[in-house]
């Protein structure tokens, strides 16, 4: 991908994720958000392209980030090389509170995907563009491929609405939990 290319998919997830709870709930100020969540995309996107499956669709205006059997799971070394430090650079006095919350989605990852598993990691579609399909058909594109080899796909979600969008194709509900004040998180999956 060039450089516009990466810019133009981050600027999507950044719109998509614009009132994004977890950051929502480590950080009051909308710049300072805005700034932390496009640090997060960028590390999100690199990460994806360098150890997982990136697809884009309806010309940019939907992204899908998998993390594939095996590599799952982030880890501190693969995170270092693709561009999380800014994140935790931005973050500064948030990013215990966000290791926090971070260690109960891990915990609740595995053990609700224990075994080998497709992991989305984000999927977004640019708000403009809502009721398309395109997040539907992103997530169907990533459901085929696992189901062809056989193996389950795990994601997990902050958001009530995105609950209903993927009980509707097919996931379920493994566990609701709050996970910080205000904050509860879904565990859902398919397979």
């Amino acid at each position: 991908m060039t450089p516009e290319e990466t810019s133009a998919l981050i600027r999507v997830l950044d719109r998509a994720f614009d009132t994004d709870p977890i950051l929502g709930s480590l950080l009051s100020e909308k710049k300072h958000r805005a700034r932390a969540a496009t640090a997060l995309h960028r590390a999100a996107v690199n990460y994806a392209v360098r150890f997982g499956v990136l697809e884009i669709a309806a010309e940019g205006a939907g992204v899908a980030l998998w993390l594939p059997p095996g590599r799952e799971h982030l880890t501190f070394p693969r995170m270092l090389q693709t561009g999380f430090v800014p994140l935790a650079l931005e973050l500064g006095w948030a990013l215990p509170r966000l290791l926090k919350i971070d260690h109960v989605l891990t915990q609740m990852h595995t053990t609700h995907a224990p075994e080998k598993h497709w992991y989305l990691f984000f999927l977004a579609v640019d708000p403009a563009a809502h009721g398309k399909g395109i997040g539907g058909a992103l997530l169907e594109q990533g459901v085929v491929r696992a189901e062809a080899q056989g193996l389950p796909v795990y994601l997990e979600t902050q958001t009530e609405q995105n609950v209903r969008f993927y009980t509707r194709r097919g996931f379920v509900v493994k566990e609701e939990k709050t996970i910080a004040p205000g904050l509860t998180n879904w565990a859902l999956r398919r397979g």
